[in-house]
């Protein structure tokens, strides 16, 4: 699906709009009772993501459950989907929601490398340049220093200093699952748009193979072409035919006829997925990992944050009620992320991303009545000028169109092996690396914390 004009630009104010509804109820149920479980949190999103989009689905609604069964892509884009949202709400219940976002300002750099490593995406010397200002003004505009006070002085606030850098470690992890769920979900729609099968250096995937994806259709065998690529790469995304106006070929000839040209490198495109689809299928294997981090917690508060929930939501408990809004505002702007990106490369997605930031601080300074210092007013127009000169240099940048996906990345995402590793690793790393303070230990987590401003500090 891909979006232009109009209705590219009202996606993104309702992707604005959902992002900054989900950090402000985060902020408010993370911080509202020490009781609450940010890996619940994360259970939360994922769960009431696949519910969504099977409500919307309708009749298709199974579409969703035969999705994530037959294709292991999904299953490792959801890794990285939990990875990072379950990092997010634990960098956000651990350190100062600031703290969060001045870390995730710089998702672009991220998404970049990884755009470079695993989709073959070049960038100009320009384009790097015009980062600069975007990330740097996201920076300025997220932080602000609290005033010197006794409870903020090092001797007094050493453990919250210690909390606030695990949330920074926290928000860097959470970046790079993003950014490889971006990454991992536009390579699947290139390998889907090039007939679904792998080929490198002149040699093509056989159909048969039991071992490889077939990305939700089956594909004709590929012709053998002798075509010259980039060792270790797929041909690039013009003769992979990742154009939907592109020209369908690569089949044998039905008469016994000689194979089409050897620029024809695929089989015909598969049909276009549903944004919805994708978003659900990956939102219900995601709610299975996010359920085993729930069941991994040693303290036990998880588990008991999740048994108690229903008794909670329907005591009307203000923490779960904010979290509630916060995970259904998370399912709708994750599924704007999805359906952007069809229509936008990674990188650019990226700096769409890091620009929601704004949103959220002018939505707390409006509702919350949050302050916005000048360096913040600064930040914030360094980043829109950023932004602005990203999208003139980006569009004239003569690079942009070479996609070569790299293969060894693109054969783990097609087999179901190698996928199935991938997740089970994410979910021990993410398991290892969220902290699980007790209950008790929770309690500093409600006090004004080192930074303030618009995402910093206690909600009145």
């Amino acid at each position: 699906m891909a979006l232009k004009g109009p209705a590219l630009a009202i996606l993104v104010v309702v992707w604005y709009a959902l992002s900054s509804g989900y950090s402000l109820y985060a902020k408010i149920g993370l911080r509202e009772d020490p009781e609450v479980s940010d890996a619940v949190l994360t259970l939360m999103q994922l769960v009431l993501g696949a519910a969504a989009s099977g409500l919307a689905l309708g009749q298709g609604a199974w579409g969703i459950v035969e999705l994530a069964s037959r294709s292991p892509s999904i299953l490792l884009i959801a890794a990285a989907y939990t990875a990072g949202a379950a990092l997010t709400s634990a960098s956000m219940a651990l350190g100062s929601v600031a703290i969060a976002y001045v870390i995730k300002s710089t998702e672009p750099l991220g998404s970049v490398a990884l755009s470079r490593l695993l989709l073959g995406q070049r960038f100009s010397a320009w384009t790097l340049a015009t980062m600069l200002p975007l990330c740097l003004g996201l920076v300025l505009a997220c932080y602000s220093p609290a005033p010197a006070t006794a409870e903020s002085a090092p001797e007094a606030g050493g453990g919250r200093s210690t909390q606030q850098l695990a949330g920074a470690l926290l928000a860097l992890a959470a970046n790079m699952g993003m950014s490889v769920r971006n990454v991992t979900t536009k390579l699947r729609q290139v390998l889907r748009e090039s007939g679904g099968r792998l080929t490198a250096a002149g040699r093509s995937k056989s159909a048969s193979g039991s071992d490889v994806d077939t990305l939700g259709a089956a594909a004709p065998p590929l012709p053998n072409p002798r075509a010259q690529t980039k060792p270790g790469h797929l041909p690039a995304a013009s003769a992979l035919h990742c154009d939907d106006s592109a020209e369908s070929g690569g089949a044998p000839a039905a008469n016994g006829a000689s194979p089409a040209p050897a620029s024809r490198l695929a089989s015909p495109p598969l049909a276009p997925e549903s944004p919805v689809a994708v978003f659900g299928a990956v939102s219900l294997c995601g709610s299975v990992l996010a359920l085993l981090l729930v069941l991994a917690d040693p303290s036990g508060r998880s588990q008991s944050h999740l048994a108690a929930l229903p008794g909670r939501l329907a005591a009307g408990s203000p923490a779960d009620v904010s979290l509630v809004y916060s995970a259904a505002c998370h399912a709708g702007y994750t599924l704007c992320s999805f359906v952007a990106l069809g229509t936008l490369e990674p990188a650019t997605h990226a700096v769409v991303t890091a620009l929601k930031q704004l949103s959220v601080i002018v939505a707390a300074a409006l509702l919350l009545g949050s302050p916005m210092t000048a360096l913040q007013v600064l930040g914030a127009a360094m980043a829109v000028g950023g932004v602005a000169l990203y999208g003139v240099v980006r569009s004239r940048d003569p690079l942009r169109a070479e996609l070569r996906p790299w293969h060894p990345a693109a054969q783990v995402l097609t087999s179901r092996s190698l996928t199935l590793l991938a997740a089970a690793a994410a979910v021990v790393l993410v398991a290892v690396a969220r902290p699980y303070p007790p209950a008790a230990a929770s309690a500093p987590l409600t006090e004004p914390l080192p930074l303030t401003g618009p995402l910093g500090g206690h909600p009145e």
